[in-house]
């Protein structure tokens, strides 16, 4: 699209349209690297243009990208997306607002300002349960329950991660399943259940690869340090059976693992 759009040299506000898809789509895919620049000339362009529409798309992606891919200049990510925030509440679009607020939050969350994380992250959800819509309730969801389990309130982020989880599936996103599965693993973890851990930890790669994208930088700490405490826990052979039979469930049967209430958790390190 973008060889096209070069061949065809048209209006700044239509390649800026173009850019801003294609930075999009590298970030989806993990390629922080490649987002970066095309999202900022997106920038650049609509801003020329006048197009507060991608102006405000293109501000919020490089946002999203830096949050996610753990971008260490967190005022520049915080400068961009309070920017695409009142963008989008001049222009009225709850969808925009939410995506700008919730990852203000992750970076307030990054930079340990859990109560900044918290208050973002609440005024997101009222949007997301205002306009009912499941990828934007799941993502609040599944944000709050991380707030939550780094608070040490393991079984309350794991009845938001559920919920989130419930609400992906309504969509069928691969990739929100896989965080929401990874999270799960977390609080299992947390709760020393270490086997559910790994199973789940196996359960979500399968779906990061079915997703398309790499595990995102901004996970990619917590996930290193989630198998080194799980496989010390249950040992090395155990932790890869598990890890094995997590990652070739069908997603049936690994949704199924993941929604079981905290009781039944428990009991499954027992055996």
């Amino acid at each position: 699209m973008l060889a096209l759009v070069e061949r065809a040299r048209p209006e700044p506000a239509v390649r800026a349209t173009a850019l801003r898809a294609a930075g999009w789509l590298a970030f989806q895919r993990g390629d922080q690297q490649a987002a970066r620049p095309l999202l900022e000339e997106a920038v650049r362009l609509s801003r020329a243009a006048g197009d507060t529409t991608t102006l405000g798309l293109a501000l919020t992606g490089l946002g999203v990208a830096g949050a996610w891919g753990a971008d260490p200049d967190r005022e520049r990510i915080t400068s961009l997306l309070t920017e695409a925030l009142e963008l989008w509440r001049g222009e009225g679009w709850p969808v925009g607002q939410h995506m700008a607020l919730v990852n203000l939050g992750l970076t307030a969350y990054q930079a340990g300002d859990l109560d900044a994380a918290e208050a973002h992250q609440r005024t997101a959800l009222a949007i997301a349960e205002q306009i009912q819509a499941p990828y934007r309730l799941g993502s609040s969801y599944s944000l709050i329950g991380q707030l939550e389990l780094r608070r040490g309130n393991t079984q309350t982020a794991a009845r938001l991660l559920r919920q989130a989880l419930r609400q992906f599936q309504r969509i069928a996103d691969p990739l929100m399943t896989a965080n929401c599965l990874f999270g799960l693993a977390l609080a299992a973890s947390a709760e020393n259940n270490h086997t559910l851990a790994a199973n789940l930890l196996g359960a979500s790669a399968t779906r990061y690869e079915a997703s398309g994208t790499k595990l995102l930088a901004a996970l990619g700490r917590e996930h290193e340090a989630l198998l080194a405490t799980t496989r010390a826990a249950i040992g090395g052979d155990r932790f890869e059976a598990e890890h094995h039979h997590g990652a070739t469930l069908p997603l049936a049967q690994a949704l199924a693992l993941a929604l079981q209430e905290a009781p039944a958790r428990r009991r499954a390190d027992s055996r």
